[in-house]
């Protein structure tokens, strides 16, 4: 929501600064202008901060870590009874000097964005009595605040972005900010081990909390009971658990947990609703517990995992878009078993040891199935309520699958049937109700397969498309 800022800044800050993307060199945060476009409509400020590799005083391109966009916009109205008794700046207000921090200490109220940037402040102190900002607080690149405290700020109409300050410890003295209007964002603070001082209960934008690599507890957060937007947690590698997230139960864009290496248990106890997409990637959990998840929007992906164990979505009925589970070395169990209607596709691959598979409720999928490389499935028996599959189906290289039992309620594929590199697959049994393929047929390369009973399928049903069936049992 930043009124036009044509400020380009960047600094240095003594000494070797633990960082989650990587060693060697200052802290650096650079302020470029954002013109206006596809990003930013009226233009706005795009935050970058990342490490000066190259010693050379400034951030280059190929230094920046992460970077957030600021884009300008009305500020929301002021509440007045929160004004009375201080003084109001109108417009945008910028503290990086002793003199400017001076000058603002009899405010209330700032009608426009504060900027608090590469200042002297060890906290808040010095602003004491302010309440609302009615555009976007940010605060970045203090290389000497370890605080907040002193803060008594009650609303900030716009975003809160949080980047950049390499000593600040937690967020203690945001304990009064009950309502932020735009998005809460805590970026690639070095030092930060806890977001305790926050106590919001509900937000309406997003929540992005990214690149903190001490950050281990997200206390502040206990009592946040819904997320209108997205909810991003990711790249803070100290951060071992989800527990203060226990009341969460509702996100109203994506959910991305993503990255987190030191991520021991996924839990979200409380989460009824996701609108958007849950990534849920490469973190080192050993389990994914989902206890009370009704439904997703768009796409629920679990992959690359390289210690997850297990995951559970017990009460799970349907996504709208696309169930992913790739890439998890170790996963022997995946139940969803009340998994009704995906609407597009079901994407099940290289989970080398997967075992317990339950999707026994899933009646349709809209788009593709398709499983390729886990080794330890045998049959098709966790698909045994499925009876529609909207597009293609493909069975790839299921080292172990001997049959298809599982499809017996399967009548119809509306795209092709690939069945191919199944070294152990000795027959189509539980494709007995299959009377139709709308696309093509391809049984190939499944040594032990008889082929007269490939081509026994092949005649026996309706097929759309040509015929392939080689290399196959004698």
């Amino acid at each position: 929501m930043y009124k036009s800022l044509g400020v380009m800044l960047a600094f240095t800050l003594a000494g070797c600064l633990h960082h989650g993307r990587g060693s060697g060199g200052d802290q650096v945060v650079r302020v470029d202008p954002e013109t206006a476009g596809a990003i930013c409509a009226a233009g706005g400020v795009s935050i970058h901060t990342g490490l000066d590799r190259n010693r050379n005083r400034k951030l280059d391109d190929g230094e920046i870590d992460a970077t957030s966009v600021v884009c300008n916009g009305a500020p929301a109205r002021l509440d007045a009874t929160l004004c009375a008794g201080g003084r109001t700046h109108k417009g945008l207000l910028t503290l990086a000097t002793p003199a400017a921090i001076s000058a603002a200490a009899d405010l209330s109220c700032v009608d426009g964005n504060l900027l608090v940037v590469d200042g002297p402040m060890q906290d808040f102190s010095g602003l004491g009595q302010l309440r609302q900002v009615s555009g976007d607080l940010v605060i970045t690149g203090n290389r000497a605040l370890t605080s907040l405290e002193g803060a008594g700020l009650i609303k900030v109409g716009g975003g809160v972005l949080l980047q950049g300050n390499p000593v600040l410890a937690d967020l203690g003295g945001l304990e009064s900010l009950t309502d932020v209007g735009g998005r809460l964002q805590i970026i690639d603070n070095g030092d930060l081990v806890t977001t305790q001082g926050l106590t919001i209960g509900k937000l309406s934008g997003s929540v992005r909390i990214a690149g903190n690599s001490l950050l281990s507890s997200l206390a502040g957060l206990a009592r946040l009971t819904e997320v209108g937007q997205d909810l991003e947690l990711t790249n803070n590698d100290a951060l071992i658990g989800l527990g203060d997230l226990g009341l969460l139960r509702q996100v109203g864009g994506h959910l991305v947990i993503d990255q987190n290496d030191g991520l021991e248990k996924l839990s979200l106890p409380a989460l009824e609703r996701v609108g958007g997409r849950i990534n849920l990637a490469s973190n080192f959990t050993d389990r994914i517990d989902l206890p009370v998840l009704r439904s997703v929007g768009q796409e629920l992906r679990v992959g690359s995992n390289p210690n997850l164990v297990r995951l559970d979505a017990a009460t799970l009925t349907s996504v709208g878009l696309r169930l992913e589970v790739r890439d998890n070395p170790v996963l022997t169990t995946a139940r969803l078993p009340e998994l009704v209607y995906v609407a597009d596709k079901v994407f099940l691959a290289s989970n080398l040891v997967l075992t317990e598979l339950d999707l026994r409720k899933l009646l349709t999928i809209g788009g593709e199935l398709y499983l390729s490389s886990n080794h330890a499935l045998t049959d098709l028996r966790a698909f045994s309520g499925l009876r529609t599959v909207g597009s293609h189906v493909s069975i790839l290289a299921e080292n172990a699958m001997t049959s298809l039992t599982g499809l017996e309620k399967l009548q119809s594929i509306a795209g092709f049937l690939q069945i191919q590199w199944n070294p152990a697959l000795t027959t189509l049994a539980g494709t007995e109700s299959l009377e139709s393929v709308g696309g093509a047929l391809t049984i190939n390369e499944n040594p032990r397969l008889p082929t007269a009973l490939a081509q026994a399928l092949a005649t026996r049903i309706e097929v759309g498309g040509p015929v392939t069936i080689t290399a196959n049992g004698p």
